[in-house]
């Protein structure tokens, strides 16, 4: 008898850690799928045809890129937690969000882009997009 109280007590504290635990479970997992779907669409949307961008300068901390479609400049840098594309004067477009760190660097006629979100992933990849020189 003592036995299998103690046994349904001891499945219940089970059951309801089960159930404290399970939301967390399921943030973290959204996190993540979030984080590569934004960062997917956010290298389709800056590689696409839409833009015609090419880079023209990069730095550690920011790519200058020139639109062959809008004949305008504009920016790919970090400003707080997010990834901006900005225009020559005023305005921007946050590209990203979530972000810990973003470093560019050149990579033969392309350039390079890490990224790391807040919690913890990173994600490296070489733009298709070449040089304007």
């Amino acid at each position: 008898m003592i036995e299998s109280v103690v046994s349904i007590f001891i499945l219940s504290l089970i059951a309801i850690l089960v159930i404290l635990i399970h939301p967390f479970i399921d943030n973290v997992q959204t996190d993540s799928n979030e984080n590569v779907i934004d960062y997917q669409l956010f290298l389709k949307e800056i590689e696409s045809d839409k833009f015609g961008f090419v880079w023209k300068d990069v730095s550690n901390n920011e790519v200058s890129l020139y639109s062959q479609v809008n004949k305008k400049e504009y920016k790919l840098k970090q400003n707080k937690q997010s990834l901006i594309l900005s225009g020559e004067k005023n305005g921007y477009l946050p590209m990203l969000d979530k972000i810990k760190t973003v470093f560019f660097s050149k990579s033969g006629h392309h350039f390079k882009i890490s990224i790391t979100f807040l919690n913890g992933e990173q994600y490296t990849n070489v733009s298709v997009l070449k040089n304007d020189k």
